[in-house]
């Protein structure tokens, strides 16, 4: 669950837990054009088909009435441990969605709050992952990587299929 202008985030957060075999329901993924007017339909069947829900909260968040509405469903759906909270920025106290309150959160500040809509830092998504593997059980590793400027290939198996990317100056 997420703010449309936080995309660019929650996408690199989709990708890393996709790349390592985690089925996620990301809407830019999942919903495509023919189903748009089904929009909010398939929001709640998602919710309702999930074993955890992911909330990057910030004030924009809070602020939404479909981000509240997605959270309210996900405690109606799932237990509050299944349900973890990213906050970035971390919000003011004041504008806290409160129903979230017993879920695990990790905050990821960010310099501005304008800076939700780009990419994360890779060490704040290595945190992200790295928090998520720890609340779900699952193993998960981090990007992998070094901020621009480094030279390495990364090399595995996905789906018995072999693959080997060289991330020099991405």
């Amino acid at each position: 669950s997420y703010k449309s202008e936080d995309a660019v985030a929650v996408r690199m957060i989709s990708e890393l837990l996709r790349c390592q075999g985690i089925r996620v329901w990301f809407a830019e993924y999942d919903i495509t054009v023919e189903k748009r007017s089904r929009f909010q339909d398939l929001v709640d069947s998602a919710i309702n088909n999930c074993d955890y829900g992911i909330c990057f909260t910030n004030d924009r968040y809070a602020g939404s009435g479909y981000c509240c509405w997605e959270v309210e469903l996900l405690l109606e759906h799932l237990p509050p441990d299944n349900i973890l909270e990213i906050a970035f920025p971390p919000r003011d106290p004041t504008h806290a969605v409160s129903a979230l309150s017993r879920c695990p959160r990790l905050e990821i500040p960010v310099s501005q709050p304008q800076d939700c809509s780009l990419p994360l830092p890779v060490s704040d998504a290595d945190r992200i992952i790295q928090f998520i593997s720890e609340c779900t059980g699952m193993p998960l590793e981090g990007a992998g990587f070094h901020e621009p400027g480094y030279s390495r290939r990364v090399e595995g198996r996905l789906r018995g299929i072999r693959y080997s990317v060289d991330l020099a100056g991405w």
